[in-house]
């Protein structure tokens, strides 16, 4: 009897073990996934901005660096106030800029005083600097000012004697001159000419489009193409020459097609020391070397993660602008997991 019960025990137990057996056969047969690195770059500063979409501005300084009223210079010691505040869309502009310049001419006390509406701007694309407009980032070269203009009237003071001026005021895009470095206000007739260091730079990029075609290796060998496209916004800090961004990242067009999907990335950008020779003071109609335009490129760098259709994508990019930032080339390195 108690062998009887005995062999029911090992019977019982016998059953549990292939039942926990037949279990873990079940589990071990659902495939893992499959992860491979991905590796691909938009080459040759093919990529471009497509879309520059809405730049806010807001700018406020500073100290003089040269002044001139009449077209007479200023004593050393002169004083300047200004601002800008404008929005730039991509047919359409507006905003304000004012000054209060004071100080001496051969020890007489002069001054100047103005405000401007902004309704008109002065694109990359009308000026002598054609090279900024050929290749991949000449679509945008109608859409960035060099200058904000508005029509103004300037109160000019000499030993207390004032005279008013009607004229265009001028007022250069601090995009061209980064660092807070000087920057020019002057009316169109040559009354009031300001350069001045700015302590207050900032732009709001806002829907801004780049992209351009990507070449790249999926796993050990398998050949990858496809067009990269980012929408963003950012916040550029003109004067700590720095930028944070976020916004979709796009892979489209893609071989192999599963590649193809849309996710987010953020990211940061810094604006490189101006190159010797960058100078563009000449091209826009100052003396050369004055520095009041030294372009830049831009730096920038970030992370991506995008999910669709059962396949993740999660990556880190790296990109280098053209000088001015209008065309780029960008690396970059992800892992697929599908």
């Amino acid at each position: 009897m108690k062998r009887a019960v005995l062999a029911r025990g090992l019977f019982a137990v016998l059953g549990a073990f292939l039942l926990a057996s037949s279990g873990l056969s079940a589990v071990s047969a659902v495939p893992m996934p499959t992860v491979q690195p991905l590796a691909f770059t938009v080459p040759s500063n093919l990529g471009a901005v497509q879309n520059l979409g809405a730049q806010t501005y807001a700018v406020s300084g500073g100290r003089v660096a040269s002044a001139a009223i009449g077209g007479r210079a200023l004593d050393p010691g002169a004083t300047v106030t200004f601002s800008l505040n404008a929005v730039v869309g991509t047919s359409s502009i507006a905003g304000v800029t004012s000054f209060e310049l004071h100080g001496t001419i051969s020890g007489i006390p002069v001054s100047a005083m103005g405000v401007a509406a902004i309704t008109s701007s002065l694109p990359v694309s009308q000026t002598d600097q054609a090279s900024a407009c050929i290749g991949a980032g000449a679509k945008a070269c109608g859409q960035l000012p060099v200058f904000f203009s508005g029509a103004s009237k300037i109160a000019i003071t000499v030993l207390g004697l004032q005279k008013v001026d009607t004229t265009v005021l001028n007022f250069e895009n601090p995009y061209f001159n980064p660092f807070g470095a000087p920057i020019v206000l002057a009316s169109s007739d040559g009354a009031v000419v300001i350069a001045a260091t700015y302590d207050v730079g900032t732009i709001v990029w806002q829907g801004t489009m780049v992209g351009g075609p990507l070449v790249g290796v999926l796993g050990a060998s398998t050949p990858v193409t496809g067009v990269l496209g980012l929408t963003s916004t950012e916040h550029e800090d003109l004067v700590a020459g720095t930028a944070v961004d976020n916004g979709t990242f796009t892979l489209g067009s893609m071989t192999p097609a599963f590649l193809g999907m849309t996710g987010v990335y953020s990211g940061t950008s810094s604006i490189p020391p101006p190159a010797p020779g960058s100078d563009c003071s000449k091209l826009f109609g100052f003396p050369s070397g004055s520095g009041v335009c030294t372009m830049t490129g831009f730096n920038s760098s970030g992370r991506y993660v995008m999910m669709q259709g059962g396949v993740s994508i999660v990556g880190r990019y790296s990109t280098v602008w053209t000088v001015p930032a209008l065309a780029f080339t960008s690396t970059s390195a992800a892992i697929v997991v599908r």
